[in-house]
C-alpha cells in the first residue's frame, strides 16, 4: 500500500561515512533519446538517508533541457547522497535512489537499452547501474505469486545467486572505486541475501493478521536460525541506510510476532528500539517506524510522544510534531479545496455535520483496485444516511483521472470524486494527511475530527470500518 514500494529488494545503496572528506560540487548532465527541448528534468536529494514520506526530508529542484542536455549542480554534504532523477514526461525512465559522492562529475547517455555514465569518479555510479541490472534479470524470470514457506526458502535461494553474481561484478570494478565504496557493496549483496526473506515474511503480519494461521513456521524457523551467524556478521550498517532501518523493523516484525503468533504494534517496537539503540541509530529507526507505520491509535501515540523525547535532530522534531497536531486521533481534520470530475471546487466544510470517508489513490495502484469491492459494500449499507464517501485521487493529469473513474476500478458510481489538480503527491493534502502510500483511508465525524481507519477493510470484510461509521454516526 505504498506510493512507491520502498523495499530492499530492488535497492542497494546506502549512506556510509567517508573520513576526511570536504564538502566538494556534485555535477550531474545528462542526455536522453527521449528528451526535447525545454522539458523539464527533476532532481531529488534526500537529507538523512530515505523515509516513507520522502518530500519531508529532502530537496526537490527542476531544470529545463537546454542544448539537448539537463544539468545540475549542488554544494555536497561530506557523505554521499541519495539521488533521484525524474523525467516529468517520461516516468518510466527515472533513476531512482542512485548514491553520488562528493567530487563527481557525472555525464548520463540515457538510451533506450542502457545508461552510459562518463566523467570524474563515474565507476560508483556505473557500478551501481550493472548490478541492478543483474538483480531486474532474476526477477523477471522468477515472480512470486505467493509467499508460503516453501516459495521463500526457494527466493532466499534466487537471493544467493544474484549475490555470487554481484560480488563477481564488484571484483572487476573494485580497482576503480575506492576502499570504503567497495567493501559497502560488497556488504550490501549479502545483506540483500538475508534481508529479502524478512521483508517478505514482515508482509504477512501487515494489518496485523494472525500469524498462527500461517503453515510453515517450523521451517522457516529452522532457515532463520541457520542465518543467524551470517546476520551478525553483516548487519553493523551506517543508521541513514535505508535497508538497516527497513530491516530492523522486518525483522522485528518477524521474530517477535510472525514467529511468536503475536501481533505487531507500533508501540512495542518503539520500546524495543529505545531499549536496544542509541544515539542517531536510535533516532533515525523511531523516525523510519513512526514514517511508515502510520499509527495513530490512541496507545500509539503516546509512545510516539515518548519517541519525541529521543529525538535531537531539528526536522525530525518538526515532522513527528506535525504528525501529533494533524493526524493522531481527534485532531481537527485539514479543510481541503480540491476539483470533481465537473471540474468544480469541492471543500472538506461542504460536508459539514455529515460522517465523510476519504478514500486516497491513484490509477495503476493495485491495492486500490483491489480495496475497491469492500468499500462499495460498505457504501451499500450507509445509504442515505448522512456518510459522505469521498476519494481523492493523486494522478498527474485529469485525462487519467476521468478515465479512471469512468472505468470504475478505483471507485463507485455513489462515490465523490475529488482531483489534486494535477499536483499528485505534491499537494498539500498528501501533507496534511501524513500520506505515505495508497491506498489510505482516514474518517472524518460529524464534528470535523480525524477517526482514524487502523485495519484494511480486506483484512476483517470491512467490520471495522462499519463500526466506526456507526459509532460517530449517533
Amino acid at each position: 500500500m505504498k506510493k512507491i514500494i520502498l523495499t530492499s529488494l530492488f535497492l542497494y545503496v546506502c549512506i556510509f561515512a567517508f573520513a576526511n572528506t570536504s564538502a566538494e560540487n556534485i555535477q550531474i548532465s545528462g542526455k536522453a533519446y527521449f528528451l526535447n527541448e525545454g522539458d523539464s528534468v527533476g532532481l531529488r536529494i534526500y537529507k538523512y538517508g530515505i523515509y516513507s514520506s520522502e518530500k519531508q526530508f529532502s530537496d526537490l529542484q527542476y531544470v529545463r533541457v537546454k542544448n539537448g542536455q539537463f544539468n545540475f549542480s549542488w554544494a555536497a554534504k561530506p557523505y554521499p547522497q541519495f539521488t533521484n532523477i525524474y523525467f516529468k514526461h517520461h516516468q518510466g525512465t527515472t533513476l531512482t535512489y542512485y548514491i553520488v559522492e562528493p567530487g563527481e562529475k557525472l555525464h548520463l547517455q540515457i538510451t533506450k537499452d542502457s545508461l552510459i555514465v562518463s566523467g570524474e569518479k563515474s565507476a560508483g555510479f556505473q557500478l551501481q547501474y550493472q548490478l541492478r541490472k543483474i538483480q531486474a534479470k532474476f526477477f523477471s524470470r522468477n515472480r512470486m505469486s505467493d509467499i508460503s514457506a516453501t516459495r521463500l526458502i526457494n527466493r532466499s535461494l534466487m537471493d544467493d545467486s544474484i549475490a555470487a553474481e554481484q560480488n563477481v561484478l564488484i571484483a572487476k570494478y573494485s580497482h576503480l572505486l575506492d576502499e570504503r565504496m567497495k567493501n559497502f557493496l560488497l556488504l550490501n549483496t549479502h545483506s540483500m541475501q538475508i534481508g529479502g526473506i524478512y521483508e517478505l515474511l514482515s508482509m504477512r503480519i501487515y494489518g496485523n493478521v494472525d500469524s498462527s494461521k500461517y503453515e510453515g513456521l517450523p521451517q522457516l524457523r529452522k532457515y532463520l536460525e541457520a542465518r543467524k551467524k551470517l546476520l551478525s556478521c553483516h548487519f553493523e550498517l551506517e543508521p541513514y541506510n535505508l535497508f538497516y532501518l527497513q530491516f530492523v523493523l522486518n525483522k522485528y516484525k518477524v521474530d517477535s510476532c510472525l514467529l511468536t503468533k503475536n501481533a505487531f504494534h507500533l508501540k512495542n517496537y518503539l520500546t524495543y528500539v529505545i531499549d536496544h539503540y542509541s544515539g542517531v541509530t536510535r533516532e533515525q529507526l523511531l523516525v523510519a517506524a513512526i514514517d511508515e507505520q502510520k499509527d495513530f491509535t490512541s496507545d500509539a501515540v503516546e509512545a510516539i510522544k515518548n519517541a519525541l523525547s529521543y529525538v535531537s535532530n531539528l526536522d525530525h522534531q518538526k515532522y513527528i510534531k506535525s504528525i501529533l497536531a494533524s493526524r493522531v486521533e481527534g485532531a481537527t481534520a485539514y479543510n481541503f479545496a480540491l476539483t470533481n470530475t465537473a471540474g468544480k471546487p469541492v471543500r472538506l466544510s461542504d460536508f459539514k455535520g455529515h460522517v465523510v470517508v476519504l478514500d486516497f489513490w491513484f490509477t495503476y495502484c493495485g491495492n486500490c483496485v483491489r480495496l475497491k469491492p469492500y468499500l462499495e459494500k460498505i457504501e451499500a449499507k450507509f445509504k442515505g444516511q448522512p456518510v459522505d464517501f469521498v476519494t481523492i485521487c493523486l494522478d498527474e493529469k485529469m485525462s487519467m483521472f476521468l478515465n479512471s473513474v469512468k472505468g470504475g476500478q478505483y471507485t463507485s458510481a455513489s462515490t465523490i470524486n475529488l482531483f489534486t489538480n494535477g499536483r499528485g503527491w505534491d499537494d498539500i493534502v498528501v501533507q496534511k494527511y501524513q500520506l505515505n502510500g495508497c491506498p489510505t483511508l482516514v474518517l472524518i465525524d460529524k464534528d470535523n475530527k480525524i477517526r482514524n481507519v487502523t485495519t484494511d477493510p480486506r483484512l476483517d470484510n470491512g467490520e471495522h470500518l462499519t463500526k466506526l461509521i456507526t459509532t460517530y454516526l449517533q
